[in-house]
């Protein structure tokens, strides 16, 4: 079934009219909502300005690709557009209509309170049945594109606008493609509503609802699934695939909509650690990320389709599939280096040292620095040992130190309440080799010190574990968590962006859970924190021009902002809860009016009041006048 979408131009950066006179064909930019529109779409042409309008009509024949401006088109653009050299764009057959001014579009049923009319700041903006309904009346026929029903070879986004987030699927890699298929094959069969599939996912894959969500969401970035009005359909890749089950194919796709997928693969021409794949995305291609956690979830990605496997010393390699895949996708260039990685090298290779006495304050980064360079020193075990102390006292932990015979190396206490708290045994595992054996591990003592601290989790901390007999022992005879260096790490570097509680972090010591449920929840708080700041951001911005901001205006704008989010967008209705909390009491970081939001006056008062609430927290209330000066 075709969309309806309004493609606005800028006469002050596009001759529109020009175009319109003189073209048939036009490729238009779309840095919105690129994912989803496709051949045969119906597109609506807007004028902005003064004499803001309806210009035009047309049709989607081609999709979203990354392509250059073309030499037809060049004479139409007035001063510079803001695009990139290649930008994502899609090919529309064009026909001019006569003007259908913004007042009379405003005046149409449903269309009083569509973003084209009340804020519309943005390229393309999506157009309900019912909004269509209401205005086709008005305007001539579209354009008649024939649509061809197999989607051909994935044609790829441009850098910035593929998506940096990938989310991983439930069951594993083993299962994948498996798992890929049950999803699509139930949305084949019927078009089910957005919700029904959430709630199919949830109880089928046992997932959670937020979960089950970020996966539809993520289906539908990569081109899988398409949203329809309220339901989700199959697209023709989507279809496609669901028949030939081309993992090519599918590798190909996904490339051209993720950032970093052939590159990641590009940089396996041996075998690597996650970590120097984290330190290549960062410096190579700018993807700023702080933990392994988008690395690891592409790690699962691809060795789901079967292009990477791990070798004997637990490094990512390249499959004979990769090789193959590899030669068919077209890489992005590399970015100009961050230094993110050479920083981050040059404090490894120079750690302070891991004296108890050492005054400096922890950070994130000096607590890795200190991971990293005392896990492969197996001269020195007390570096280490206190090095793992120190970084779960940093997670909040009543971190001790005990190491000695018959002890374990730290003990961490979990203060909960009065009544509520658990403990950890942790045992390190320091090494010259790459990773620890399970002949390296002493299950015995490790018993031993369970019963003797009263323990109610025991983890096992080493730089990487080797082999799959290692991991099954661990969680299924001894319900033993294993936590590599880069893991812990991850968890440090996260909790220093979205600090999670001790309650959280109990699930690092669940083997069934572990790290990387740990980072999903991580990411979950960071992204409500960036959506909250965003809506403080956006109120104050907005409102100098519009007086208070309702929460659906803020919907529309905060849809360019989809990237912060890890390529997840903001629903409606979490931006409505997500406004009330901030103007409620006590904190009232925004003047409400109904379901109209105003800033206080100053984003620096609401960063005052912020800051305050936290030393109160931290210093407790001041006794004395002078005090509270």
């Amino acid at each position: 079934m075709a969309r309806v979408w309004v493609f606005q131009a800028n006469p002050e950066r596009y001759d529109i009219d020009g175009a319109l006179a003189a073209l048939t064909t036009i490729d238009w930019w779309t840095p919105q909502y690129a994912s989803e529109i496709r051949p045969g779409d119906t597109v609506v042409l807007w004028r902005s300005g003064d004499q803001a309008g309806v210009v035009g009509v047309a049709t989607v024949e081609h999709g979203p690709r990354q392509a250059p401006p073309t030499p037809a088109e060049e004479r139409f653009v007035r001063g510079e557009i803001p695009r990139e050299e290649q930008a994502t764009v899609v090919t529309l057959q064009v026909a001019a209509t006569d003007l259908v001014p913004k007042s009379t579009v405003a005046s149409l049923n449903g269309w009083g309170s569509h973003q084209i009319v009340t804020a519309p700041m943005g390229t393309v903006f999506p157009v309900t049945d019912d909004q269509w309904a209401e205005l086709a009346p008005l305007l001539g026929s579209p354009p008649v594109v024939e649509v061809s029903e197999d989607p051909g070879w994935p044609q790829a986004f441009s850098w910035q606008q593929r998506t940096k987030s990938v989310t991983p699927l439930p069951g594993g890699i083993d299962a994948y493609q498996e798992v890929l298929a049950r999803i699509l094959d139930r949305v084949g069969h019927g078009d089910p509503a957005r919700d029904e599939l959430v709630g199919w996912l949830r109880d089928e894959l046992g997932v959670s609802e937020r979960r089950a969500a970020y996966v539809v969401n993520f289906l539908s970035r990569i081109g899988l699934l398409r949203r329809e009005a309220s339901r989700v359909a199959l697209t023709p890749e989507g279809r496609w695939w669901l028949f030939e089950r081309d993992g090519l194919f599918l590798l190909a796709l996904i490339h051209g909509r993720v950032r970093y997928i052939g590159e990641m693969l590009a940089h396996l021409d041996q075998p690597r650690t996650t970590e120097e794949l984290l330190d290549h995305a960062n410096a190579r291609y700018g993807m700023n990320w702080t933990s392994r956690g988008q690395i690891v979830r592409r790690r699962h990605l691809l060795g789901g389709v079967g292009a990477v496997e791990f070798d004997e010393e637990q490094r990512l390699r390249r499959t004979e599939f990769g090789d193959r895949a590899l030669s068919e996708l077209e890489l992005a260039a590399a970015l100009d280096g961050t230094g993110y990685s050479e920083h981050r090298e040059e404090e490894s290779q120079e750690p302070p040292p891991p004296d108890e006495h050492d005054q400096q304050p922890d950070t994130a980064e000096r607590l890795v620095s200190r991971l990293l360079a005392t896990a492969h020193d197996s001269d020195q075990p007390n570096a280490f040992e206190q090095a793992t102390r120190d970084a779960f006292a940093f997670l909040g932990f009543d971190a001790d130190w005990l190491g000695g015979s018959g002890s374990t190396d730290v003990l961490l206490r979990a203060p909960l309440g009065a009544d509520e708290h658990y403990r950890v045994a942790v045992d390190t595992k320091s090494t010259a080799r790459q990773a620890v054996s399970d002949a390296q591990i002493n299950w015995v003592t490790i018993d031993e010190h369970q019963e003797r601290h009263d323990a109610d989790y025991v983890a096992v901390v080493a730089p990487a574990f080797q082999g799959d007999r290692l991991g099954e022992r661990a969680r299924r005879d001894r319900s033993v968590a294993l936590l590599t260096v880069t893991a812990l790490a991850d968890v440090i570097r996260q909790h220093e962006i979205a600090p999670l509680g001790l309650d959280a972090y109990r699930d690092l010591f669940d083997p069934n859970i572990g790290p990387d449920g740990v980072l999903e929840h991580g990411d979950a708080l960071r992204r409500q924190l960036v959506l909250a700041a965003e809506v403080v951001r956006l109120v104050d911005q907005l409102a100098s021009d519009e007086g208070a901001i309702t929460s659906e205006a803020l919907y529309w704008n905060l849809d360019r902002f989809a990237e912060q989010f890890e390529g997840q967008r903001a629903a409606r209705d979490e931006i409505r809860a997500v406004c009330h909390a901030l103007a409620n009491p006590p904190l009232s970081l925004l003047r409400s009016e109904q379901d109209r939001f105003a800033p206080l006056g100053s984003r620096t008062t609401a960063a005052d009041r912020l800051r305050l609430f936290a030393d109160l927290i931290e210093s407790g209330i001041p006794e004395t006048a002078d005090e509270i000066a």
